[in-house]
């Protein structure tokens, strides 16, 4: 019949194509047909029976755009690799549909001298193609090709190859492309004809400059490095835990728990808000004694309304410190002051300065009501350190004088000194002068080493405590301290009269916190 259908095949329909192969079609593939069958399948191969051969006498001569995706998804279900196919895969013109016609009817009239008639065209055409302006900064091509491109030139590079340019500021250009450029969909595509036919001979040879990602751990990651190995260093071994646990009595009080809404197990119900149960878990399965620990881990928590994550450092200390040698038969037991000096030498390779302050109201339940203390950057509590409560050790099952430390990571970092403190050494000798000090117990060394820092200044090298006395001609409710200060001058050599000078300085400093020479 005089119809010609393009439609979807209909199940097991067949079809011969041109090589003589014949072929059960698909529901979801493209065919040509006539009023009643298939006759090719389109944008691939024609029909057996539409062949043109020396009896044929008239011609319906069909020009199509096809979607691309479609033809290669028959194309391959059909096993038919043809140079139809090749081309409409990779997308033609839909604008030159007829145009084709045309050149085709030129042709034939100059083959037969015009003694074919030609009846006309049918377009049937129901979508379309428009292209969408693209944008085109040329600052940006400028960038991306490394060369300069003028304007007037950019604009007619891009004209004569086809594209419909208006300039919507200057510097700024927008394109249409034409429709048989489907390649060109974004800015870089028409910066790279630019490039193209400017010439890329012409783009300047430059070394690369730019901006590269720094290497290696840096900011927050290279300083907790610098934690983790001054805690190592101190003969701490590190561990690392779950962060789903059951509750205990370790846990941060103060932080509400969180968990999952389906936990897989009583055990694993909430996620912790603290380190010390997890390290006292550890210890217990190392024998519970002669054990240093410390973690580096995220806790969770429910606070002012709102879910809250933090990075904390969590230590347990219990029995020796170290190990018995040949030299010391009893090594040092890890208490309450030995735990505050790794601390204070965990602070010093961080760059933090901190302070540590009695609870005086607001002790941790988890420690020893009289023997914990609280680590303070200014008046922001940081952390918390001290013996554990004798009821929570039985409860959790360590030694009654294991030392527990637990502190954020966020603010000590926020308020560390990025730069090494330096000074210059001097050439001179130093000189040392001891003080003897009765002083009332309830006065913290804290202060009175502070007292001693700015009252000789920077002629104090070194301080330390050698020795403290209780007993026969000591009042009750005091203590006698003895405090070595190491002095050095830069430059010069300290007299005994300057030297006496500056420990006069010192002592005044002490009466002023109650305290008197021995």
């Amino acid at each position: 019949g005089p119809a010609i259908v393009v439609r979807k095949a209909k199940t097991r329909e067949k079809l011969t194509t041109l090589n003589g192969d014949e072929h059960e079609l698909r529901p979801d593939q493209m065919m040509i047909c006539d009023a009643e069958k298939p006759i090719a399948v389109a944008g691939v191969m024609g029909g057996e029976s539409s062949e043109v051969s020396s009896r044929t006498t008239r011609v319906l001569l069909e020009s199509a755009h096809f979607v691309n995706t479609s033809v290669r998804r028959t194309r391959k279900q059909l096993g038919l690799n043809t140079d139809a196919s090749y081309r409409f895969e990779r997308s033609v013109d839909p604008e030159g549909v007829v145009a084709a016609l045309e050149r085709f009817a030129e042709l034939l009239a100059q083959v037969d001298g015009g003694g074919t008639r030609v009846p006309g065209v049918i377009d049937v055409y129901p979508p379309p193609t428009k292209r969408e302006a693209i944008p085109l900064d040329l600052g940006r091509a400028e960038v991306l090709l490394g060369m300069h491109i003028p304007a007037h030139q950019a604009r007619g590079y891009l004209e004569r190859l086809g594209f419909a340019i208006s300039e919507a500021e200057a510097g700024h250009l927008s394109v249409v492309p034409p429709t048989w450029r489907p390649d060109v969909v974004r800015q870089e595509d028409l910066i790279e004809e630019l490039g193209r036919v400017h010439g890329y001979e012409k783009i300047p040879e430059e070394l690369p400059k730019g901006t590269t990602t720094i290497g290696g751990e840096h900011g927050f990651e290279l300083w907790l490095g610098r934690v983790r190995e001054a805690a190592l260093r101190a003969g701490y071994t590190q561990t690392i835990s779950h962060s789903l646990r059951d509750k205990g009595p370790l846990d941060y009080p103060g932080f509400e728990l969180i968990g999952p809404r389906n936990p897989s197990s009583p055990d694993m119900a909430w996620l912790r808000n603290s380190l010390l149960p997890s390290l006292a878990e550890n210890a217990k399965r190392n024998g519970g004694r002669d054990v240093l620990l410390f973690e580096i881990g995220r806790v969770f928590g429910k606070f002012g309304g709102g879910y809250d994550e933090f990075t904390r450092l969590g230590m347990l200390s219990q029995g020796a410190a170290g190990r018995a040698d040949w030299l010391n038969k009893q090594p040092e037991i890890a208490g309450f002051f030995t735990v505050k000096g790794v601390l204070e030498e965990i602070f010093a390779a961080a760059g933090v300065d901190v302070e540590f302050q009695a609870p005086q109201g607001n002790a941790d339940v988890r420690l020893h009501p009289t023997k914990q203390a609280r680590i303070q950057i200014g008046t922001d509590l940081v952390g918390m350190f001290g013996v554990v409560d004798p009821d929570v050790a039985d409860e959790v099952e360590i030694p009654k004088d294991t030392v527990l430390a637990e502190f954020f990571l966020q603010p000590l970092y926020a308020n560390h000194h990025a730069a090494p403190r330096l000074k210059p050494i001097s050439r001179n000798p130093a000189v040392r002068r001891d003080i003897a000090l009765l002083i009332d117990k309830a006065v913290p060394y804290e202060k009175i080493g502070k007292a001693l820092d700015a009252a000789v200044g920077d002629l104090l090298e070194r301080r330390w405590l050698f020795d403290v006395y209780e007993g026969k001609g000591i009042p009750d409710g005091k203590h006698s301290l003895a405090i070595a200060l190491q002095l050095r001058k830069q430059g010069g050599n300290f007299t005994d009269e300057e030297a006496n000078q500056v420990r006069e300085r010192a002592v005044a400093a002490l009466a002023e916190l109650g305290g008197t020479p021995r």
